[in-house]
């Protein structure tokens, strides 16, 4: 699958949810580039050595990942356009998809 990178929009949306940068330290890597590494990984399914040199450096894409999967981000980042639509009254639910998959359980495990 191919990645594009995050539109000024979409990077306006996802802004917002990351958490401020440490007053003191080493300054971080740029938060756009970082978020659109980890994006890429994630959309191409590349590793994290593999990416491109445009990306900046692997590790702390990877380490950046880490941090936001432990603060939550990633599920506030998709949940803040959904429910300012649900607010607006501009949802329809009258068709919805649920991906799903079904491992059969190992022998014995029940």
């Amino acid at each position: 699958m191919k990645f594009t990178k995050m539109t000024d929009s979409q990077w306006h949306t996802t802004e917002k949810h990351l958490p401020r940068p440490a007053k003191t330290g080493r300054p971080r890597e740029d938060d756009r580039t970082a978020i659109n590494a980890v994006m890429s990984v994630l959309v191409t399914g590349c590793r994290p050595t593999d990416l491109p040199i445009q990306y900046g450096s692997k590790p702390s894409a990877h380490r950046r990942f880490q941090v936001l999967q432990k603060k939550d981000v990633w599920k506030r980042i998709p949940s803040s356009p959904m429910k300012t639509a649900h607010r607006q009254d501009r949802t329809n639910l009258q068709k919805i998809s649920i991906d799903s998959s079904i491992v059969p359980p190992k022998k014995g495990a029940m």
